[in-house]
């Protein structure tokens, strides 16, 4: 579905905007829910797994969403993927007063995975229907910034406004964000995947060659320290530290925090990119950003 420039470029635009709003919730809880969880008798195995349900939700939801697209359409399952993520959100205010915080907080992440699996299969359907050949690597690449600041942003605000006015009223600005990028989508999203007869991936359809394998277990590994242990617990050790960052306690200093790691990895992934094209050569330049990894963690034992 190729459409004129102007009416493509806006809704690439909606889709972005959608993407960054949503994306608050999915870090408004990292800063937030390490420190709460001690004062709501929340155990640190429990947060842990309150933290990585969505995940594990989204790996799971990821092809009966892309299957779902394929069946019928992107508008629908893309306005619903986003008011999903925001009831989702809206649930932390809903765990904080509850006599069973830990299990709404569950079943909150466990909507946000099926929300966020429902984003992500359509959010880039739907630009790349709308775009024409020479510009959609562009695309693409906007609403993947969207996507990508959304979460470092909710770290930011989760830690900020926790600090100054209070965690529900930081869970509450996120789902009111959420909302407004559940608007925007409904009102300015069309149905893009229409043309012709669509077929779908078979899920068990992978590669499973050495390369492939080799590189999923190294961005388990990355991601399981950087994103499980280091989000899960940063709060936690500014805290025992007293580490305070432009005079903000441990919840905002930690949003800074995590959030900088995010927006650092953005810039250093394009670097990367650029300084292995340039080489020619993906390995070394991978072990190099692997090493540095390592010293970080070296550095704040």
């Amino acid at each position: 579905m190729s459409l004129p420039s102007a009416e493509s470029n806006r809704i690439v635009l909606a889709v972005v905007a959608s993407t960054f709003f949503v994306g608050f919730g999915g870090g408004v809880i990292f800063p937030i829910l390490p420190n709460l969880g001690e004062v709501l008798g929340i155990s640190a195995f429990m947060v842990g797994l309150i933290l990585s349900a969505n995940r594990f939700t989204r790996l799971v939801a990821n092809a009966p969403a892309g299957i779902l697209v394929d069946r019928i359409g992107t508008r629908t399952p893309f306005v619903a993927g986003l008011a999903i993520e925001g009831v989702a959100t809206f649930m932390y205010v809903v765990a904080i007063v509850s006599p069973m915080p830990e299990l709404w907080f569950m079943i909150a992440r466990v909507l946000w995975g099926i929300g966020s699996a429902l984003v992500f299969a359509t959010a880039y359907t739907i630009t790349a229907d709308v775009s024409e050949a020479d510009s959609r690597g562009t695309s693409m690449g906007i609403v993947r910034a969207g996507i990508t600041f959304g979460f470092p942003a909710g770290l930011v605000l989760g830690g900020i406004v926790s600090d100054l006015w209070g965690n529900v009223e930081a869970f509450v600005l996120a789902a009111a964000f959420a909302g407004l990028a559940s608007v925007i989508a409904y009102v300015i999203v069309p149905e893009t995947h229409v043309e012709g007869e669509q077929t779908s991936v078979k899920p068990w359809d992978i590669d499973r060659s050495l390369p492939a394998l080799t590189i999923g277990f190294v961005n388990f590994g990355l991601y399981f320290a950087y994103i499980g242990v280091l989000f899960s617990t940063l709060v936690l050790l500014l805290d025992a530290r007293a580490i305070s960052i432009f005079g903000l306690d441990a919840q905002g200093s930690s949003g800074m925090l995590m959030g900088l790691t995010v927006l650092s990895g953005a810039v250093f992934t394009l670097a990367g990119g650029y300084i292995s094209d340039a080489v020619g050569a993906r390995v070394p330049i991978m072990l190099g950003f692997l090493t540095t990894s390592c010293v970080g963690f070296v550095v704040l034992a």
